[in-house]
Parts: C-alpha cells; structure tokens; sequence
C-alpha cells in the first residue's frame, strides 16, 4: 500500500500527511492521511512528474518526519507545493555542484528571492538548509538542535513547503559535504 501512495504522491495527485492515534506515547501509531490535492498551486500539469523530480525514499520521509514533529508541537500539517519543491530541489543542486552551504548564491538573493521568481507568491516564506548527513532523521535532529532553524521549521505562518536532498554518497571521500538538504516553507498565498 505504502508504495502505491508514494507513487501517487510523486505524481502530486494527493497530498500524504500523518497523523498520530492510539493510546499512550508508547502505542502511538503514524497513520497516512490522504488528501486530495485542491489548491490552484496543486494543478497536475505544473506539479514535478518526470522521475528526475520525483521524491526520493528520504525526501519522503523528511515529509513525514517534520509534519509529525509539526504536530507533536501542536502545528499545522505542512502540504507539498510545487514551486517551493522546484526551488528546494534547484537549490541543493546547486549547492551541491559549487560545494557551497549558503542560503545567498549571490549577495543580492535571499531564499524569499528565489521562491518569487520561480513564481511563489507567498506572505511569508523561509528555508532551512544543511549538508553532511544522508538521513532525513539525522538532518532534522540538525535542525532541531538549532534554535534558528528549529524556529523556521516550527514557524506557524507556513502552510505549504517543498523539500530536496541532493548529492552522492559515492563523493563522500570527494566532497566535504557528500549530502545537501533544502526545505524551501511558504505560508498562504497571496
């Protein structure tokens, strides 16, 4: 089951969020919750469909794991946008090729920047970025350790993100970093 929804997922033809149920701490269960895709932002023609686009298996559960940890600080599930995917995936990739951990390729251009001229047109917007570490897990614990970017992820002004890993484990003896992450947020749409 867990593959078909993966495969619609990647076609953005629904949107996966989890949530909790179960008694106790100790019995709790993560539970996929399917929700159809009904944002103009969500058409299926400009969603990423090539396979070049689509999730891959951390990508995925970097979704799952900041919307649980989302709502365990009582949060808004995040949704899946296409721009904001779009810019996140541009941007590890190009971290990733210039080897270079920076929310600025340039001075002049900020994350919020990026996001406008992919034609984001969100009233608030932000991005968390990380190399080193392959996991998704492990990235977000990155994250959650750090009070700026602990702040960002738990921002209650987003509704909507898109997430991107890029890079080789195969570079590792190359590269500094072998991984980059991008979690690209925006909040409602103007």
């Amino acid at each position: 089951m867990m593959s078909s929804i993966f495969r619609l997922f990647n076609l953005g033809l629904i949107i996966i969020a989890f949530s909790a149920c179960g008694g106790g701490a100790s019995s709790e269960k993560l539970v996929p919750v399917i929700t159809p895709c009904s944002s103009p932002s969500c058409d299926s023609e400009s969603l990423p469909i090539e396979s070049e686009n689509a999730y891959n298996s951390e990508e995925i559960k970097m979704v799952e794991l900041m919307n649980v940890y989302r709502i365990q600080n009582s949060l808004n599930e995040l949704r899946f946008h296409s721009v904001l995917r779009m810019v996140a995936k541009d941007h590890s990739t190009w971290m990733n090729t210039n080897e270079r951990l920076t929310h600025r390729r340039n001075p002049l251009q900020s994350a919020s920047d990026r996001i406008r001229a992919a034609g984001g047109r969100f009233r608030s917007s932000g991005e968390v970025i990380a190399c080193g570490n392959s996991s998704a897990s492990r990235t977000l614990t990155q994250w959650k350790n750090s009070s700026g970017h602990r702040a960002i992820v738990l921002g209650s002004g987003y509704r909507f993100f898109g997430v991107s890993r890029a890079g080789n484990a195969d570079e590792s003896s190359r590269k500094r970093c072998p991984y980059y992450w991008t979690v690209s947020f925006g909040g409602l749409e103007q």
